[in-house]
């Protein structure tokens, strides 16, 4: 069933195979989406900022759209796959993300991807940059001249 398709109450399962119930579906409108294929053909349509599962270093970690890139393994439900390529491309329409009691991973278009509240907890990499204390000064001094 396409997430569009989707209404709260009705149950998806979580990673595991097992039920859960919708309890909100959040919509948001995106001018561009990342369209992501893996070598077998498999593909699907994340927000920028939309969590996805990945392998690294024979670990799963968890990472924004934005941050992944080409050559990088996705989780899916049948193992991993090495992702081929990703498009950004133009939208322009209404992107859903559903809701749960509590964190959630989820099974979409066989990708392992977050739900609405692990969207929130993961962060881009390019948020979370520590800059140089140079760079901090020259900052604040652009910041100062711009309020001046």
């Amino acid at each position: 069933k396409r997430v569009s398709e989707l209404s709260v109450g009705e149950y998806v399962c979580n990673q595991k195979g097992e039920p859960c119930q919708i309890r909100d579906i959040i919509t948001g409108y995106e001018e561009e989406i990342y369209q992501i294929h893996t070598k077998s053909g498999k593909e699907i349509k994340l927000t920028n900022t939309h969590s996805i599962c990945i392998q690294q270093d024979g670990e799963s970690k968890w990472i924004c759209v934005c941050d992944l890139r080409e050559g990088q393994k996705a989780v899916m439900l049948q193992g991993e796959e090495e992702v081929s390529y990703i498009n950004i491309i133009p939208y322009k329409d209404t992107v859903y993300n559903l809701m749960f009691d509590e964190e959630t991973p989820i099974y979409s278009n066989g990708f392992l991807v977050g739900d609405y509240a692990m969207q929130q907890r993961i962060r881009p990499k390019r948020d979370q940059i520590e800059f140089s204390e140079k760079t901090r000064k020259i900052a604040d001094e652009l910041y100062q001249l711009y309020e001046n």
